[in-house]
């Protein structure tokens, strides 16, 4: 995690708390390896090199998991 992915992750347990924290950590973790993995199947089918000029912060696979627990927690009230 760089700067921001801390920070974030610091303002995103404030706003939802410690626990649902932990959930979306273990979440976007899990995102983020399927992501990883998708681009290496993706680029492996197109020849394309395996260099790491498009990185995507973790930050964004936190955003996407947050997003997911607040429509579940609507869902659930």
């Amino acid at each position: 995690m760089g700067a921001a992915d801390v920070k974030f992750a610091a303002a995103l347990g404030l706003w939802i708390g410690p626990w649902p924290l932990l959930w979306v950590w273990v979440g976007a973790s899990l995102l983020a390896g399927v992501h990883a993995l998708a681009l290496l199947v993706w680029r492996s089918r197109t020849g394309l090199p395996r260099t790491r000029k498009r990185e995507i912060p973790y930050a964004a696979h936190m955003a996407v998991m947050t997003m997911g627990w607040l429509a579940w927690q609507h869902h659930m009230s």
